[in-house]
């Protein structure tokens, strides 16, 4: 049984900007040649983008498509094979590949001249998966997809025989061809059944005809009714099984720098999408730490009134409009303001009479006479005809009240510019002057600044549903008493639960799940519906019960990447699947099932996508630069070892490491303040020395 699938790579098709004529006209062909009925399931189509790991995802799920032994896999790329910044096709399809099919490269390179030299253009990257699925990379032009398709129609079958590794029929043809030297040889039967005779080797191309049998099942093969002597061989299918299980990942080995620009394209995507879906309206004092939605004017200015301020350096405005939002919010900072008076400018330096006193939240209606001083806290409103304040510290009395309770007169000792020390209308901010964008993240000073011009309500994008499970027929619950041989507690959504929720997402529990296709798939089907993203931990890896990759491939998902060159953390895997009856794309990890493992690649990875998710503009991570305090022998992987930091000496904080970094050890995680970002090995570096400078990435504890 062959199964094909046609991978469309498409900047403009993969958004509806074009249509997909050659994808349509690879679908007849396939159709035609392989006898496939309308709507036959074992062809498959699926149009990406000019990205290579989307690009290889789409790939990579058509590689998994064998359900039995013998059955053949297909693959068939369009567009991309050419040499602008944008075509990465064979560089997508390069590191996939256990096998080079040079000779047909150079088949169709030569057929395709024949017929525009413009056809040398075109990199031809055909060859064989580790699985033994057959590549074929055509350009993206509907007429070289029809040419390339009869080029290679010939041999088609024959190469998907060799590939699978069906050596009866290999043999037949094999054998055939020795015999007769002097007959045509080519082999071309469309779905694996191959008619052969005592003289010759058949190779018709018609269907329900005498010369082809259409009973015959698919992988036998039948002769024509006039030979001589008639062969018929059966293969027989045999389902899946352990015995039959990869014995090397058919996941390409992704760096970690490739699995987080995967991750941002997708995080960038949903981040617009939810922008537009995902929005609500909160009052302010729910707001703490969630995501504007939408840019936020002042509806006023600010001050509205002329008032008395002092800064530590009045001749550098900016720096007090950089102070302004914890000044508005921060009492602390009230040490930066002086009580004074409020005076005429030309009036100074020079003996002034006290006549009023004014203090802040209320104001004068007298107007302020020459040779006359008001009295005046800082924030209040400066008096009409007032034009400079002047600060206590620089006036001595000259005379009191009558009482003793109040100053009479006082005297300037400095000279005094006009506007010294007022604040005037709109000096923080002006009316319709944005004070907030999107994407900014609402704390204290944000909140305080909303509150300055009234707004009791803002727009946020709302925080993503993460759906977390653990998986494994060892696995009982954390309350569990009494554990039976070979039991273990489950740690790993405890720690995930309690990660989401200090970052303000809602999370929803599934519980464990056993290591059965039936329960993951029902399981994940559950959450695909009711989560924005999914977190599950364990079963990711090359053991007999890791089932996780294959239940999203038959969920419809596309597997964009499934190992990672790091440590901890390789069989890390990402995914999305579309939500049933929507346009949306939700967003899978699978992440290892060591507890050290599944926190550090949340940490990296999920963490990053989240922050999106909720309308992070810039959710990466913030690195910052350590002093290691010992010797570090590196690995053949990146490594993230867990550290804590120690007090700075020389202005980086020295690292010291939290003891055995074993991925099971969950110890290494409590006490650590940032992960080590160390470079794998080399023959010129194979050790960090102690004293040597490294980047970090903090981690909350």
């Amino acid at each position: 049984m062959a199964f094909v699938t046609i991978v469309t790579v498409s900047d403009r098709c993969s958004v509806g900007k074009a249509q997909d004529t050659a994808g349509d006209a690879l679908a007849r062909l396939v159709t035609d040649y392989f006898s496939l009925k309308e709507h036959d399931d074992r062809l498959q189509r699926v149009c990406v983008p000019d990205e290579k790991s989307l690009i290889q995802g789409a790939i990579v799920h058509a590689n998994q498509r064998q359900t039995g032994k013998n059955d053949r896999v297909l693959v068939i790329t369009t567009g991309g094979t050419g040499c602008t910044s944008r075509d990465v096709t064979p560089e997508a399809v390069s590191p996939l590949l256990a096998k080079s099919l040079a000779g047909v490269n150079t088949l169709l390179t030569v057929k395709s001249i024949d017929k525009t030299p413009l056809a040398a253009l075109s990199r031809f990257t055909c060859g064989v998966t580790e699985l033994g699925a057959v590549i074929l990379t055509f350009p993206g032009s509907e007429k070289a997809c029809r040419e390339c398709f009869g080029f290679i129609s010939p041999i088609l079958s024959h190469l998907l025989d060799c590939a699978t590794d069906l050596q009866t029929p290999v043999a037949v043809v094999h054998a055939d061809l020795q015999s007769s030297d002097k007959q045509d040889r080519s082999c071309s039967n469309r779905d694996g059944s191959h008619a052969v005779t005592a003289s010759t080797h058949s190779c018709k191309h018609t269907h329900n005809t005498p010369q082809h049998d259409s009973s015959c099942p698919k992988g036998s093969i039948s002769s024509s009714s006039t030979s001589k002597t008639t062969t018929t061989v059966r293969t027989k299918e045999k389902g899946y099984s352990v015995a039959d299980r990869p014995r090397k990942s058919p996941w390409p080995m992704q760096s970690v720098d490739a699995a987080e620009a995967v991750l941002l394209a997708f995080a960038r995507m949903q981040m617009i999408r939810r922008r537009q879906t995902s929005t609500c309206s909160v009052p302010l004092h729910e707001a703490v730490g969630l995501v504007l939605a939408e840019d936020v004017a002042a509806p006023e200015p600010h001050p509205q009134f002329p008032a008395s301020v002092k800064i530590s350096d009045p001749s550098h405005p900016l720096y007090f409009r950089q102070l302004n939002l914890l000044l508005l919010t921060i009492k602390s900072l009230i040490g930066l303001l002086k009580d004074g008076y409020a005076v005429k400018a030309e009036d100074c330096p020079g003996k002034l009479i006290v006549d009023q006193s004014i203090v802040a939240g209320h104001s004068s209606s007298t107007l302020l006479q020459c040779r006359h001083a008001a009295r005046i806290t800082t924030g209040a409103p400066v008096p009409r005809g007032a034009d400079a304040v002047v600060q206590v510290e620089d006036t001595i009395l000259e005379a009191k009240t009558e009482d003793g309770q109040e100053e009479a007169s006082i005297r300037v000792l400095t000279n005094v510019t006009q506007g010294q020390d007022i604040r005037p209308v709109g000096f923080d901010f002006s009316k319709g002057e944005v004070l907030l964008q999107a994407g900014d993240i609402l704390g204290p000073a944000e909140l305080g600044l909303l509150a300055t011009v009234g707004i009791t309500h803002v727009s946020i994008i709302s925080k993503p549903i993460v759906g977390i499970v653990s998986t494994g027929d060892e696995l009982v619950g954390f309350q569990e008493a009494d554990l039976k041989y070979g039991q273990v507690r489950d740690s790993n959504r405890e720690a995930l639960r309690a990660t989401l929720v200090r970052s303000g997402v809602k999370v929803n529990d599934y519980g464990i799940i056993s290591d059965s296709k039936d329960d993951l798939y029902n399981t994940f089907t559950r959450m695909v519906a009711e989560c924005d993203i999914i977190v599950s931990s364990g079963g990711v890896s090359m053991g007999e019960r890791d089932l996780i990759k294959g239940t999203i491939v038959e969920l419809g998902g596309t597997v964009h990447f499934g190992r990672v060159q790091m440590k901890p953390g390789k069989p890390t895997t990402f995914a999305t699947l579309q939500r049933p009856g929507t346009d949306d794309y939700i967003g899978f990890f699978g992440l290892p099932g060591n507890p050290v493992s599944c926190l550090v690649t949340f940490h990296i990875f999920v963490s990053v996508v989240l922050r999106a998710l909720s309308g992070v503009l810039e959710p990466g991570h913030k690195k910052i630069a350590v002093r290691v305090d010992s010797d570090i022998r590196l690995d053949a992987r990146l490594e993230f070892q867990r550290a804590m930091l120690l007090p700075a000496k020389d202005g980086f904080p020295r690292a010291v490491t939290t003891g055995s970094q074993c991925s099971s050890r969950l110890l290494s995680m409590r006490t650590a303040h940032v992960l080590l970002i160390l470079p794998p090995f080399t023959n010129d570096r194979p050790i960090i020395h102690s004293g040597e400078i490294v980047s970090a990435i903090p981690y909350e504890m």
